[in-house]
C-alpha cells in the first residue's frame, strides 16, 4: 500500500460514471456515445426502452445495436462517429494524420443497407422503432500514421501509429533487432492481426521497414511489431518508443521562424507565488505566470530578463541572460538552444 491511495477510488468513480459516458437520452431520443458491449434502460416519450450493444471494439469497428420495447415508438437514435474516423487525430493542429482520407461508415437496419444524415458528429436515425430492431454500424480501422506540429521539435522526423482509438508503441521485447535500429517511413505499409495469446488478446501492427545499418538502406529490411500503448510494460524491463524515426534529418530552423513553446521558465520553491515580470528583447511580456510559454520571433541574440516586483518597485533582475542563435547540432549545452530556452529561477538575497 502507499501513502496516497488516490487511484483505486478514482477507478471506482469511473466505473460508477461509465454508464452516463456510454449512453445519454432525452425526450427526443437515445444517444450512443461509446462502443462498449453493454445493456441499458431508458425512458423515451414515456415508454421504456432496453438497448443492447454487441461489439468487439476497439479491435473491430463493428457494432450491433438491438432495441427492445413493448410498444412501437418513433424517436431519434443518435450514434456518435469517433473523431479518429473523421480524418482528425485530434482537434487543432498539434497532431495530424498523414493520410486524411476518410473511409465511409457502413449502416444497416434489420439487415438492409441504410443511409442517414450526420449532424454534430452523430449519425441521426429517426423512424418508428419496433421491438427487436437491429442497427449495425461499422467504421473502418486502417492504420494511421501521425505527425506532430512543426513546433514540437522533439518529434521532427518522427511518426507514430494509431489504429481506431488506440495509439501504438514499440517495445524491445517484440523487436529483437532493437527499436532504435529501424526507420518507420511514410510509405511503410503495415498490416494488422489479432493475437489472442498476447497480452490477453490484442491487435498488433506488423510490417517490414528499413534497417538503419543497411547499405544501401533500401536493400535491407527488418520486421517490426507494435502493440497498443495501454498494454506496455507488462513483460519485463525494456525500451519503448511511441514516436519512431523516419530517417529524415531535421533541418536547422532559420532565425525568422516563429517557434511554439519556445521559452519555459520554471520557478524554484522559494519563488512560488511571487510577482514576476518578464522582458524579452527589451519588450515587456504580458505574463505574470511562473510558467511562461509563448510564440516568439527569434533574432541573432535573444535576451530574457526576469524581475521580482515588490509593490511598484522592481527588485532584481533575478535572471538576465542572452542566447545566441546557433545550429542545435553545434550547440554544446542543449538547455541553451535558442529554439527551446529553459531557465530555472531561485529566490535570491537582495
Amino acid at each position: 500500500w502507499h501513502e496516497c491511495p488516490c487511484c483505486p477510488p478514482m477507478l471506482l468513480k469511473l466505473y460508477g460514471a461509465l454508464p452516463s459516458y456510454i449512453y445519454a437520452y432525452d425526450e427526443e431520443g437515445l444517444y450512443i456515445n461509446l462502443f462498449i458491449e453493454s445493456t441499458a434502460q431508458a425512458k423515451i416519450r414515456n415508454h421504456n426502452l432496453r438497448v443492447l450493444q454487441k461489439t468487439n471494439y476497439p479491435w473491430e469497428g463493428k457494432v450491433k445495436i438491438i432495441l427492445h420495447q413493448k410498444i412501437a415508438e418513433e424517436f431519434l437514435l443518435n450514434i456518435r462517429i469517433p473523431g479518429w474516423a473523421t480524418g482528425k487525430a485530434m482537434e487543432g493542429d498539434l497532431y495530424s494524420f498523414i493520410n486524411k482520407e476518410v473511409a465511409p461508415f457502413k449502416l444497416k437496419i434489420n439487415g438492409k443497407s441504410a443511409s442517414a444524415p450526420v449532424l454534430n458528429g452523430y449519425v441521426k436515425l429517426e423512424r418508428k422503432w419496433c421491438d427487436g430492431d437491429i442497427v449495425e454500424f461499422e467504421v473502418p480501422m486502417p492504420v494511421k500514421k501521425i505527425i506532430s506540429h512543426p513546433g514540437v521539435l522533439e518529434n521532427k522526423g518522427k511518426l507514430a501509429l494509431q489504429r481506431g482509438p488506440l495509439i501504438y508503441c514499440f517495445e524491445s521485447i517484440d523487436n529483437p533487432n532493437g527499436i532504435d535500429n529501424f526507420y518507420l517511413t511514410e510509405d511503410s505499409e503495415p498490416s494488422t492481426r489479432y493475437e489472442k495469446n498476447l497480452l490477453n488478446g490484442v491487435v498488433t501492427i506488423r510490417g517490414r521497414v528499413i534497417q538503419k545499418s543497411s547499405v544501401p538502406p533500401s536493400m535491407d529490411k527488418v520486421e517490426f511489431a507494435a502493440i497498443p500503448y495501454f498494454t506496455r510494460n507488462n513483460r519485463g524491463q525494456g525500451q519503448m518508443h511511441v514516436w519512431q524515426s523516419t530517417g529524415e534529418i531535421p533541418e536547422f530552423i532559420p532565425s525568422d521562424t516563429i517557434f511554439y513553446n519556445t521559452i519555459e521558465v520554471g520557478v524554484g520553491g522559494g519563488m512560488q507565488g511571487m510577482d514576476l515580470r518578464y522582458t524579452l528583447d527589451g519588450s515587456a511580456v504580458n505574463s505574470r505566470s511562473p510558467l511562461y510559454i509563448k510564440p516568439v520571433k527569434l533574432v541573432e541574440t535573444t535576451q530574457l530578463k526576469v524581475q521580482y516586483f515588490d509593490g511598484l518597485s522592481a527588485r532584481g533582475p533575478i535572471v538576465c541572460k542572452e542566447y545566441k542563435k546557433m545550429d542545435p547540432r553545434q550547440q554544446e549545452n542543449p538547455e541553451h538552444f535558442i529554439s527551446g530556452i529553459k531557465v530555472s529561477l531561485y529566490k535570491l538575497k537582495w
